[in-house]
C-alpha cells in the first residue's frame, strides 16, 4: 500500500511540476505544460501586439478580413472580446509569419513538426503523424461513397482527446467520452475558427483550428484540427484567409529550432513576364517565376496582383477599382482557378462568391445585386448544377426555384412574377417536363 502511494505521488510530480507561466507583451500570463521534451502554452493565445510592440489590425468587419489577409490581423469570435478570457484570439496567417514575433520572448508559433512530435510523445504512430486529413469542406459536393471514405479515415484515434479538456465546454461526443480525455494537460478547447467568408464564425463548443507556423504552399498553412465528434486529430490545410487559434512552444528546450521566417516574396511588373510553352519566366531567366506581378493604373494605383509558383498561378489574385478598392479575390492552384473567388461592387457592397474545384463550380455559389439583395445561390458538383437553385428579383421577390440533379432539372420548378405571383410551375424528371401544373410555354 504504501509503494502504490508513492507511485501515486511520483506520478503526481510528473505532471505537475512542470506547469509554470509565462506573459506575453501585453500583459497576458499564460499556464505553461512540459511533455515529453516539449514546454507549450497549455492556453490560447490572445495577444493583440507583437514581440516588439507593434498593433495587430483588430479585423472586424468582413471587409477588413478580406482586404487585409496579407497583414497580419486578428479578432475574436463573434467579434466580442469577452471571448478571449477563454478562447483566445483567432488570427490570419499574416500575423504569425511576419517578420515581427508574435509570440512571447524565448517562444514562437509552433511548427508542423512540433505539433508531430508532441503527437508522436502522446502515442501516435510516425505513419499517421505524416499523413494529411481528408479535406471535409465540401462534404457537400460529395456522392455517398465519397462520404464514407472521408468519415472512416482516423488519424491517431485517443490522441486528440488526450489534448482536449474542460468537458463543460465541449458538446457531447467521442472526443470527451474517450477514456483519455484531458490526460495531457495540454487544454485544448472548443474556440472555433473564422471562415475565409470573414463575415462566418464557426464550431464554438464544438471544434478548434491551430495554425502551425508552417506553409503548405503560398496560399496555405498546415493545421491541427480537434472535433468534439472525434477523438483524432486533423492534419491538414486551412488558407491563409482563415482565422484560427494559435499555441507557441518554447524555444530549444532540446536544442531544437524556433519558427521559420517567411522569405520574403519576389515582386514584379507585369511586363518582365515571359510565357514560354505555358510557362511564365521572367525576361530571359530559365527558372520558371515564383513570387507577385502587378500591373498598374495610369494613376500608379495597383491594378491586378497574381502569384506565381513555378511559372503558374498560384495563390489569392487580387483586382481593384482605380480608385484602389477591392474589385476581385480569386484564388488559383496550378493555374487553375481553386478555392473561394469573391467580387465587390465599387460602393463595396459584395458581388459574388463562388467556390472552386480544379476549374470548375464545386459546392455553393452565390450573386447579389448592387442594393445588397440576394440575386441568385446555388450548389455545384463538378461544374454541374446540383441541389437548390435559387434566383430573386431586384425588390427581393422570388423568381425561380429550381432543384437539379447532375446538371438537370429534378423536382417541381416554380416561377414567380415581379407582384409574388406564381407564373409557371411544373414537375421535371432529369431535365424533361413530366407534368404541367401552372402556365405553360416550357
Amino acid at each position: 500500500m504504501k509503494l502504490n502511494f508513492i507511485f501515486i505521488l511520483a506520478v503526481l510530480a510528473a505532471l505537475t511540476a512542470c506547469e509554470t507561466t509565462v506573459s506575453d507583451i501585453d500583459g497576458n500570463v499564460y499556464k505553461t505544460v512540459k511533455i515529453g521534451d516539449q514546454v507549450w502554452m497549455a492556453e490560447n493565445l490572445k495577444v493583440t501586439h507583437y514581440r516588439d510592440g507593434t498593433a495587430l489590425l483588430n479585423l472586424t468587419t468582413e471587409k477588413l478580413w478580406d482586404e487585409k489577409d496579407n497583414v497580419g490581423g486578428y479578432c475574436y469570435y463573434n467579434n466580442d472580446s469577452s471571448n478571449a478570457d477563454n478562447h483566445g484570439a483567432l488570427y490570419n496567417w499574416a500575423a504569425i509569419n511576419e517578420e515581427l514575433a508574435l509570440a512571447p520572448e524565448g517562444w514562437h508559433v509552433a511548427t508542423d513538426d512540433e505539433w508531430k512530435e508532441l503527437e508522436l510523445y502522446l502515442g501516435m504512430s510516425q505513419e499517421k503523424a505524416d499523413e494529411k486529413n481528408k479535406s471535409g469542406f465540401l462534404v457537400l459536393a460529395m456522392n455517398e461513397e465519397e462520404k464514407k471514405e472521408f468519415y472512416a479515415f482516423r488519424r491517431g484515434r485517443g490522441v486528440g482527446s488526450k489534448l482536449a479538456s474542460h468537458t463543460n465546454l465541449w458538446e457531447d461526443g467521442e472526443l470527451v467520452t474517450d477514456l483519455n480525455f484531458g490526460s495531457s494537460g495540454f487544454s485544448a478547447i472548443p474556440s472555433g475558427y473564422r471562415s475565409c467568408r470573414g463575415s462566418e464564425f464557426k464550431g464554438l463548443g464544438n471544434v478548434t483550428y491551430f495554425w502551425t507556423a508552417t506553409e503548405l504552399d503560398l496560399v496555405n498553412g498546415w493545421t491541427r484540427k480537434l472535433n468534439y465528434d472525434k477523438s483524432d486529430v486533423t492534419r491538414d490545410n486551412f488558407n491563409w484567409c482563415g482565422g484560427l487559434s494559435v499555441r507557441c512552444v518554447k524555444d530549444n528546450v532540446t536544442g531544437g529550432s524556433t519558427s521559420k521566417k517567411p522569405q520574403k516574396v519576389t515582386e514584379i511588373d507585369v511586363s518582365l513576364l515571359k510565357k514560354r510553352n505555358g510557362i511564365q519566366y521572367e525576361g530571359n531567366s530559365d527558372k520558371p517565376f515564383t513570387g507577385m506581378v502587378t500591373s498598374m493604373y495610369p494613376n500608379g494605383q495597383v491594378s491586378i496582383e497574381w502569384i506565381f509558383k513555378d511559372g503558374v498561378r498560384s495563390g489569392p489574385q487580387r483586382s481593384y477599382f482605380e480608385n484602389g478598392k477591392l474589385e476581385a479575390k480569386i484564388m488559383y492552384k496550378g493555374g487553375e482557378w481553386n478555392g473561394l473567388t469573391k467580387s465587390w461592387y465599387e460602393n463595396g457592397q459584395k458581388k459574388s462568391e463562388k467556390n472552386y474545384k480544379n476549374a470548375k463550380l464545386n459546392g455553393f455559389a452565390k450573386t447579389w445585386f448592387e442594393n445588397g439583395k440576394m440575386k441568385a445561390e446555388s450548389i455545384f458538383r463538378d461544374g454541374k448544377l446540383n441541389g437548390p437553385s435559387k434566383m430573386w428579383y431586384e425588390n427581393g421577390q422570388m423568381y425561380v426555384d429550381m432543384p437539379y440533379e447532375n446538371g438537370l432539372g429534378n423536382g417541381i420548378i416554380t416561377m414567380w412574377s415581379k407582384d409574388g405571383t406564381i407564373s409557371k410551375q411544373g414537375r421535371f424528371e432529369r431535365g424533361k417536363l413530366v407534368e404541367n401544373i401552372i402556365g405553360s410555354g416550357w
